[in-house]
């Protein structure tokens, strides 16, 4: 089976320093694999299922250049052990724990800005043809397209490392509607409960962390779980929703807002036009008591503008703090569009439900080794997205795969 490590080091630096870096990436996935029960040949398949997005998108494409049978690769899709083993969470989870190490280890408070970590929550659509007949798939609208599409539902965890330069998946799940009682709710709660229980096992918590999510999460299965593991929540609320005012007054926030915007906002020049803010408390029927933040946002050029309801269980929080967190929340869309536009996230060529799973956590370890990879790259952010990346690496790649051949 072709690996990273079948040719020279002399013959995979003719290639170009890229490709070296690339691959001491994938070496370090490889070995953070071997501290888990997974076998060699297994971790052999997975180094170079990690590297065929960025050949081409399909398996059939990386056979023809490497001029091999991708037989064993199939079987390894199809193989128990390997489809049992989320082989994104086993090597994810460790690279979090390093940040969160350093997150703990730091003593000034730029140090902890720097290191902050922050769990997002999030799920997206795997659409497949209508002809397709996949397990687990489901008829399910669209928000982007705003139309009825056969689909997988994917959960993920993803976590942001300080303001954003580092972040990386650390779940993925496909909700499966044919299992009774699992809702997408319970499958995020279940993914944080895993990490805190993996983070034990080596003397860490997820207390004090954040844990932001859109409102449509906003349930009691997730509220409880972060509870119980003392972790921060931020989310946003919808304008309809009541809260109870240290007044007394039960009010429905679209409402109070009138009253609200008689009285000048708060400004942070830090934030420049997203700085304008009103901040109260108030106690939630879910959350308990919170803190609220009302972001004000100007809508064509200032002729109008709309408000954001942001809450926040952590009552000292700075109003920027809370805002730059629902900000990062917007990291784990950019994983989707990135992820389904460059590395054929959104193709699945595969009919069992456990073999379109395995695919698609194989798709987001690739795009954890590409987030570490481009770390190492001195170059403007407008030349690190992974689509610039991807066509960086195509080249180079090919020609690794020929001299294998």
């Amino acid at each position: 089976m072709l690996t990273t490590t079948d040719l020279p080091v002399r013959a995979r630096t003719q290639t170009g320093p890229n490709l070296e870096s690339l691959f001491e990436e994938v070496q370090k996935v490889e070995r953070l694999l071997m501290r888990s029960d997974l076998r060699a040949s297994d971790r052999d398949h997975i180094g170079l299922l990690a590297l065929a997005p960025l050949v081409g998108e399909t398996l059939h494409q990386l056979e023809v250049l490497s001029g091999r049978s991708l037989d064993g690769l199939y079987r390894a899709l199809k193989d128990e052990p390997l489809q049992t083993a989320d082989v994104l969470s086993r090597v994810s989870i460790l690279i979090f724990a390093g940040h969160l190490l350093h997150y703990k280890a730091a003593k000034r408070p730029d140090q902890k800005t720097r290191r902050r970590p922050a769990i997002i929550g999030d799920d997206s659509l795997v659409p497949h043809s209508w002809e397709s007949g996949q397990e687990g798939i489901k008829i399910l609208k669209d928000v982007v397209s705003k139309a009825y599409v056969k689909a997988h539902n994917m959960v993920v965890i993803y976590a942001v490392i300080g303001e954003g330069t580092i972040s990386y998946p650390l779940f993925l799940q496909l909700h499966n509607p044919q299992d009774k009682g699992v809702t997408k709710v319970s499958v995020f709660a279940q993914a944080i409960q895993q990490l805190q229980d993996r983070l034990e096992g080596w003397g860490l918590s997820l207390e004090g962390i954040d844990l932001v999510f859109d409102h449509w999460y906003l349930k009691p299965g997730i509220v409880n779980t972060a509870k119980q593991l003392e972790m921060v929540t931020t989310t946003t609320l919808a304008k309809n929703e009541r809260v109870t005012l240290d007044n007394g007054k039960n009010v429905q926030l679209d409402y109070f807002l009138y009253h609200l915007v008689q009285t000048p906002p708060h400004h942070d020049r830090r934030l420049g036009k997203l700085g304008h803010y009103w901040r109260f408390f108030a106690t939630h029927k879910i959350l308990g008591r919170v803190l609220i933040i009302v972001r004000r946002r100007e809508k064509r050029k200032g002729k109008y503008f709309a408000y954001d309801f942001l809450v926040t269980t952590d009552l000292t929080a700075k109003a920027i703090t809370v805002l730059r967190l629902i900000q990062k929340r917007w990291k784990v869309e950019v994983f989707f569009r990135e992820s389904k536009q460059h590395l054929g996230l959104a193709k699945c060529f595969f009919h069992d439900f456990h073999t379109i799973l395995l695919s698609c956590r194989l798709r987001a370890l690739t795009y954890l080794i590409l987030m570490l990879y481009r770390q190492k790259l001195r170059l403007p952010s407008r030349k690190k997205t992974i689509g610039k990346i991807k066509q960086r690496l195509h080249q180079p790649l090919l020609e690794y795969f020929k001299q294998a051949a």
